[in-house]
Formats: C-alpha cells, structure tokens, sequence
C-alpha cells in the first residue's frame, strides 16, 4: 500500500506483532531484516525460528548427504566398513568448520559430536549432533554504575 515506513519504529514493530519479517535500510544504504526470528510467539525451537539456522542447516545436512552418496554409492560393504564412513564424514564436518557453518563448542571441539554410523544390509544410517556457527543476533550490554569516591 506504500504506507509502511521502515524508519518508523511503530510500523516495523506493527509488521514484526503482525508475524511479517520487515527489512530497513541501514546507515550504510543496505537493506537488513529486522529480525532474523520466526516462531518465537510458537515454539522455542533453536533452528526452525530462524530463517538463518534453517539455512544453514539445509546446507550442511544437503553436502553431507550428497558427499556421502558420491563417495560411497554402489560401493561394496566388504570395501566400505562403519569406519572408512566415519572418516568421511569427519572430513565433511572439517570443511563445514573451515566454511564457518559449525563451529566449536563447550560439549564439541569440533562442532559436533555423537556420531554413530550403523551398516545394515545396503544402507549407512549415519546420526550426529552438530553445533550451527550462525551470526551474532544480540549483544546486551550490562553495567554496573556506581559512584567515583576519593580519599587521601
């Protein structure tokens, strides 16, 4: 309708009350999303309330799978053990830190951990626990004021 200001406070908080995502034009002339949150009023899920970590997690759960599939697909198990798997997938997870997408975290030096590889018959069942490098969304500042005081 034209009527949406992205400079007016009220009208980005309106779109943010309303479930829209608002962009605004920072100081350098580029556009921003407001907010990178999507359910929060619905759930409390880490990835699926944000645009950012659904994408990133697509990403590394796509390359991971496809990597995997062009590595070993039609390769027999009697060349193929749980192990030589788990190497591969070590690698993939070791470029998803290079690239930034994991990243290291108190329970997972390596961003991720608890992986278990099962083989059974023709199929590699492959789990793991990644931990998402996603961009920084808060910084709260908290100070302690207190009064300057002198003796001699």
């Amino acid at each position: 309708a034209g009527d949406f200001k992205d400079q007016n406070k009220t009208h980005v908080e309106e779109a943010l009350l309303a479930g829209l995502l608002p962009v605004r034009r920072a100081k350098d002339g580029s556009w921003r999303f407001v907010s990178d949150q999507t359910t929060y009023t619905r759930d409390s899920n880490f990835v699926y309330n944000s645009i950012q970590a659904v994408y990133v997690a697509d990403i590394i759960s796509l390359t991971a799978a496809e990597r995997m599939e062009n590595a070993f697909i039609g390769k027999s198990i009697a060349d193929v053990g749980a192990a030589v798997l788990l190497s591969e997938f070590e690698t993939i997870m070791a470029d998803m830190m290079r690239l930034k997408l994991i990243a290291a975290s108190i329970d997972a030096p390596f961003g991720y951990k608890n992986v278990s590889i099962v083989l059974s018959g023709g199929v590699a069942v492959v789990n793991a626990e990644i931990k998402l490098a996603g961009a920084l969304y808060f910084i709260p500042i908290s100070f302690k004021v207190s009064p300057a005081q002198q003796s001699a």
